[in-house]
């Protein structure tokens, strides 16, 4: 009804590498590449008066999405996702929506072991860590979070969790409810 319109499709490409080091040792605890990739679409619409676009606020979502991502790599590398209570096959665990936590994602469950030291360095290489489950998150709370177990071979209180955004392997079963 306007006449002619244009698109104007705007991408945002970011790529860095996340790496936290002890400063008392000059050890680095973790290394991860974060790639974060954006586009939006802005129709122009010959003789309408437009305050703007919506593809210039894509830099401030895709610096934010980082700063995100970028905050929740310290904290899982510091301070691990750890499960709460484990109930009838409820995982209760201490992240949040506000922490990146959605309903449906998949998360991998560990039991801790031993401290890990290199026989030649004596360097300290982290903790031992043992597949024991799986499970997706069906309640991302505001101060925790809630997660169906898909498998179980030992999930405790104490049990650490790491999300795992490709989803499940081959050999689980997805629609697999332990408990």
């Amino acid at each position: 009804q306007f006449g002619p319109t244009e698109a104007e499709r705007r991408t945002i490409q970011l790529q860095a590498v996340v790496r936290i080091y002890d400063t008392t040792t000059g050890t680095m605890l973790e290394s991860t590449s974060v790639r974060l990739d954006e586009s939006a679409i802005n129709e122009i619409i010959t003789g309408a008066r437009e305050d703007g676009r919506k593809t210039n606020n894509l830099i401030g979502d895709v610096t934010a999405a980082f700063a995100t991502t970028a905050a929740n790599t310290i904290t899982d590398s510091i301070l691990p996702p750890k499960v709460l209570a484990y109930t009838m096959g409820v995982v209760t665990f201490n992240r949040t929506a506000g922490s990146g936590v959605e309903n449906g994602q998949i998360w991998e469950v560990y039991a801790p072991g031993e401290e890990l030291i290199d026989p030649d360095t004596g360097e300290s290489l982290g903790s031992e860590e043992i597949s024991i489950g799986w499970a997706r998150v069906t309640d991302a709370g505001s101060k925790f979070s809630k997660a169906q177990a898909i498998e179980d071979f030992g999930i405790t209180r104490g049990s650490i969790m790491r999300h795992r955004p490709d989803g499940l392997p081959p050999h689980v079963d997805p629609n697999g409810r332990a408990g």
